[in-house]
């Protein structure tokens, strides 16, 4: 037969609050599924936390190159006055470029 939802649902609620052995029942479902749920969640964010720490160790791998380039620039100071030098010989050279270009 057919059962109402209503009444199945009032039936439900009866047995789980009136009879100590189904709420403890209820309880254990509960608690069980919960901690499933949990365990599903932990392996979920340990997955994403290692794709993204495999993601950040190849990112610093392609940035290393550019690091040292960066660096070997930072404690080579005859470089970086070469650097200077040759950026001012530019400017100086900007007003003498642009005259070509006019004409």
């Amino acid at each position: 037969g057919e059962v109402d939802p209503q009444e199945f649902a009032e039936a439900m609620f009866r047995m789980k609050n009136t009879e100590a052995k189904t709420a403890t029942k209820f309880v254990k479902h509960l608690v069980t599924r919960l901690d499933h749920e949990a365990r599903d969640m932990r392996a979920d964010l340990a997955l994403t936390l290692a794709g993204l720490t495999e993601r950040t160790e190849k990112a610093l791998q392609m940035l290393e190159p550019h690091n040292q380039i960066v660096d070997e620039a930072l404690t080579d100071t005859s470089t970086f006055k070469r650097t200077l030098s040759l950026e001012q010989r530019f400017q100086e050279q900007i007003p003498a470029i642009q005259r070509t270009i006019e004409l």
